[in-house]
């Protein structure tokens, strides 16, 4: 879930990183495709806090780090803008 992959990599700074995020949905959802109006919506209504981790305290190492940019960067490369387009 990129939600709690960004909550891993930035900590209590991807608070700001979802705000932005809604922002963008709500952008992409006027042009693009209708649907990114319900996902921003829906973070809205859901809240963009994260639930609290156990270990709050004991940092990702190198390589869990590296694993979770990775992980982003497999999203943004088969990220679709517009994922259902059908002509009818």
């Amino acid at each position: 879930d990129g939600g709690h992959v960004t909550f891993a990599l930035l900590g209590r700074r991807h608070r700001k990183f979802s705000l932005v995020l809604i922002a963008i949905l709500i952008v992409m959802g006027s042009f693009l495709w209708s649907g990114w109006l319900i996902w921003a919506f829906l973070m809205v209504m859901l809240g963009i806090d994260h639930p609290p981790i156990l270990h709050e305290e004991i940092a990702l190492d190198k390589k869990r780090k590296y694993i979770g940019l990775f992980c982003l960067v497999i999203f943004v490369l088969t990220f679709t803008p517009v994922p259902f387009h059908f002509d009818i």
